[in-house]
């Protein structure tokens, strides 16, 4: 998806739920990892101005979030009741280059989870993490080209049940395909197959 600018509205809270509806008005719930209090005017309050990082996978080590001017953020888990995040440490600024972030499953197989940045000429590029919640992420690795045809892009954890992180994609058309992960760095992904077609139903696919 391209990142926009995300605020969590009062009305769209309910317990540790968000609503998430697509274009037919059809409503969806799910437990969200960005999720920082139960309390409805304290999530629009510390989300204000954020843009949303969709996360597939694991995100127990921590929560990213991309501000307005290109700065990103880090949120280390503290599993402590009502505030399970840490106060925010920075990542670093200039984030504002790419178009489309995903985060939160190990795509290398170290145990951390890794970051996925599309910039605008369309070449994906892949943040591996490090475990530390000051600078979470290593230099980037160009994954490849031509990502642009996709409007949508998740990191969603193993989906082939063979221990592997996967992603998935969504071109303009309405086509989800799958890249299945291979546990390599340099080489994340094999060749995409198709899931199917229709997914334009929806504006999200996480």
């Amino acid at each position: 998806m391209v990142v926009e600018p995300f605020v969590v509205q009062p009305q769209e809270i309910s317990g540790y739920k968000a609503v998430f509806t697509c274009k037919t008005g059809i409503e969806y719930q799910r437990a969200p990892e960005f999720v920082v209090s139960t309390d409805a005017a304290d999530m629009t309050t510390a989300y204000r101005g954020y843009a949303y990082v969709p996360s597939g996978g694991d995100l127990a080590e921590g929560l990213v979030a991309r501000d307005s001017v290109g700065n990103l953020w880090y949120y280390d888990r503290q599993f402590a009741y009502g505030k399970p995040y840490a106060t925010r440490a920075k990542v670093g600024g200039g984030w504002q280059i790419y178009n489309q972030l995903t985060a939160g499953a190990d795509l290398n197989g170290d145990g951390r989870p890794d970051l996925l940045a599309r910039d605008t000429s369309g070449v994906l590029w892949l943040y591996k993490g490090t475990g530390s919640a000051t600078a979470p992420y290593a230099t980037r690795v160009k994954v490849g080209a031509g990502w642009q045809i996709y409007n949508q892009l998740s990191l969603t954890g193993d989906l082939t049940d063979d221990g592997k992180a996967d992603a998935i994609a969504r071109d303009t058309s309405g086509v989800l395909w799958l890249y299945k992960g291979t546990g390599s760095t340099t080489a994340p992904f094999t060749t995409r197959t198709k899931i199917g077609s229709g997914w334009s139903i929806y504006n999200s696919v996480l």
